[in-house]
Parts: C-alpha cells; structure tokens; sequence
C-alpha cells in the first residue's frame, strides 16, 4: 500500500494528498528513526537544497581550496577562490606571454666595437675607444673622473697599451709641448698613471717661451679659457690648460708613427727612441 503524505497549503481547511512517482526514494534511515519528509513547498526560497550541503570558504584555508563535492565530480572544472575579491588576479604564465629581453650592450660587445680598430689593439679601451666611456675634464683632478656603468668593475691598473710599456711620451694636437709618463716602481704604464699624468702636467703655470709661440686668436681664447675656469674677471694665474679653450674633455690616444710628425711636434731635440701617443680633446660645451 501506497504511503499518503499531507501538505499543508495557504487554503483554510483544505489538504491535498500527494503520491509518490516509484523513483522517488525513501526518506533515509538515521538512527533507527525515519527522517521527515521532504516538504519542498514549506521551504524557504533563499534555503539551501537538502541534497547539497552549502560550502563554507575558511580564510584559513589556501586560495587554490575546491569544495568537498569537487572531488566526487567528474566534469566540474577547478575552481580558485580568492582571500579577498579586491586582491588583483595572478600575473600570467611566462609561457603564454613571456617577457621581453632587454637590449643592453656587455661588456663584451663593447670590447669587440673597441677591436674593430687597429689602433685599439695596443691601447686600452678606456685610451682607445671613440666615443670614450669616460668623462674626463683635464682641468680637474684624475679623482673626479667618471667612467660609465658598463665599465664600472673595469680596473685601471691594467698596462695602457699592448707593449707593456714603463715609459712613454705624450703629445698634443696644437700644444706645444710634451708629457712623460713613467710606470709605478718600473711597472707597465696603465690609464691611471696616464689620467693623473695628464691634469699635473697641464695644470703647471705657462712659461714665456709657450706663450710666445701663440698668435692674438690664441692669446684671446686663453683669456676667455682662464677667466671662466677661475671664475675671475681679470686675468690672472695662466696655466697650459687655458691654452686647449673649449676642448678639455679628453676624447682618445692614438700612436704617433711618422717621422715628419715626430720632428713637427718639436720631438726631434732629443734621443727619445720610447713611444710616443697624441692625446685628442672634445669640447666641453661650456
């Protein structure tokens, strides 16, 4: 016999009798005591289904947690769930949109654009290289020098040129004289002695015999040069840095190897037999 459930409805007075379909199961078993029936019209709208237990989300447990049912469910996806929804999504996976490589020089491709030269090869690059990767003002200090950040670890206690040379001579352009270098202690000649070597020799007062040889267009640009370096408006303590004007950043080296050039650079008094490099200048835009 058939089993005949009561619903209540909103009529006074009134019940209807309900039959269940032969694949409705059995209210189940709990301790020996039959649970109620299921009374879906009596239910709240905003109650859960009781065949479905409502997932609670702990805070303490990990952002990646799926339900219970997750499991026991072939065709669900994962799902992720988030501590907070203001906390912003994860970054995308390297593999789908990797991250561009960034296009700096090495130290190494510096090296090479320095050895395309010829010249470059029995010179340091920090002496041979144009544009040069440092920024040297002769009339400052060897200390305020600054060299560039690929050229930062590069030491300058390393031999100036392939030789390995104790002792050279330095020459100039359009300046008449000269400057010797000496290693430390007999030890070849690197770009430090050089740098220092190059703002003592040029900041000694200029004789009467140097200033002679230059012509009233020099003689200006030695004025304006001395009065804006000692930031004077008379003229006054005249050292062989005012003779280069604008042109006192050192740009590079480069060996001098003809003897007509030899004799022209007032190089023929003596029996110099040593090496001997001209120093080029940029302008310091000042």
């Amino acid at each position: 016999m058939a089993a005949v459930y009561l619903i209540p409805t909103s009529r006074t007075g009134s019940s209807l009798s309900h039959t269940p379909s032969v694949y409705t199961a059995p209210p189940p078993y709990h301790g020996g005591q039959r649970s109620p029936p299921y009374d879906f019209h009596a239910m709240p709208r905003h109650a859960p289904s009781p065949m479905m237990e409502p997932f609670c989300y702990s805070p303490s447990l990990p952002p990646s947690v799926n339900p219970p049912w997750f499991a026991s469910h072939p065709l669900v996806e994962p799902v992720i769930i988030h501590r907070s929804r203001q906390q912003p999504f994860p970054p995308p996976s390297p593999a789908t949109s990797p991250e561009p490589e960034r296009q700096m020089q090495s130290f190494a491709g510096l090296l090479r654009r320095a050895k395309r030269n010829d010249q470059a090869t029995s010179l340091h690059p920090l002496l041979g290289m144009k544009p040069p990767p440092l920024l040297f003002d002769v009339r400052f200090p060897d200390t305020r020098l600054q060299v560039s950040r690929q050229w930062a670890d590069a030491p300058e206690l390393e031999p100036a040129t392939g030789s390995r040379a104790t002792f050279l001579r330095i020459v100039f352009e359009d300046c008449p004289w000269t400057i010797n270098v000496c290693g430390v202690r007999g030890r070849p000649v690197t770009p430090a002695d050089i740098f220092k070597a190059l703002y003592q020799g040029l900041a000694q007062p200029m004789t009467n015999t140097e200033w002679s040889l230059a012509d009233d267009t020099r003689r200006r640009a030695i004025h304006k040069a001395n009065l804006k370096r000692r930031s004077a408006k008379v003229v006054g303590d005249v050292r062989r840095v005012d003779w280069l004007g604008k042109r006192t950043l050192f740009s590079c080296m480069r060996k001098c190897t003809s003897s007509s050039e030899i004799e022209r650079r007032w190089l023929s008094t003596d029996d110099y037999q040593g090496e001997v490099w001209v120093v080029q200048f940029e302008s310091n835009q000042q």
